[in-house]
């Protein structure tokens, strides 16, 4: 294989990032840039056949155990991160309709709040160039609907 050949190979395919997961339901709940695609977790495990184990170490966002799960397996999953590790539950997890219903209504609840300024924001956290990740409007957005919650 000629270099050009092998760096065109190693080049970023942006379906295989978590760039293809922006629609995809419950995968793009939240964007997390080291974050693999759905696709190339659902072409891993289309490619076996029947009832699979899976183990996630690094589990992230919870690509993979909510792609086992839609696919009748089981996923084991862990990550360093606890936060990630309670995202990728609740993503997993299976909600009744009033489980659904009640939640909107809180969101609406919430929402409601938020657009009075019915609540005190809480202040921002404290991470360092937090402008890099939001800009001041929508900080300020989340330290109400913090607050809202």
């Amino acid at each position: 294989m000629s270099i050009c050949a092998r760096r065109e190979h190693l080049q970023q395919r942006a379906e295989y990032t978590q760039k293809l997961n922006a629609n995809s339901g419950r995968h793009g709940w939240i964007r997390l840039t080291p974050a693999y695609s759905l696709r190339l977790v659902e072409e891993i495990i289309t490619g076996c056949s029947g009832f699979q184990r899976i183990l996630d170490p690094f589990c992230g966002t919870g690509t993979t155990a909510l792609s086992a799960a839609y696919h009748g397996h089981v996923c084991v999953t862990t990550d360093i991160n606890p936060f990630l590790v309670w995202l990728a539950q609740v993503k997993s997890a299976r909600y009744s309709m009033k489980q659904i219903e009640e939640t909107r209504a809180a969101c609406h609840e919430v929402l409601h709040l938020v657009e009075r300024r019915a609540v005190e924001p809480i202040p921002a956290p404290p991470l360092f160039h937090i402008e890099r990740w939001w800009s001041p409007e929508t900080c300020e957005f989340l330290c109400y609907l913090r607050s809202a919650i």
